[in-house]
């Protein structure tokens, strides 16, 4: 799994839009006042699958 750290914020105005989240991709837009976020950008899904599958049948009493 690789991740990446990206600016996140939660669109309060936007009639289309309103309680989404909203993720700044790029770089050089300089909103230093918005919280930082890791965000997933590549994975191997079928380990990942393999990996909660494992927890969700594994008798954890």
């Amino acid at each position: 799994m690789e991740s990446v750290e990206l600016r996140c914020d939660v669109e309060r105005r936007g009639e289309l839009t309103r309680g989404m989240t909203v993720v700044e991709r790029r770089a050089h837009h300089g909103r230093e006042d918005l919280p930082t976020i890791r965000a997933v950008s590549a994975l191997d899904f079928d380990r990942f699958l393999d990996l909660v599958t494992g927890v969700l049948s594994d008798d954890h009493t």
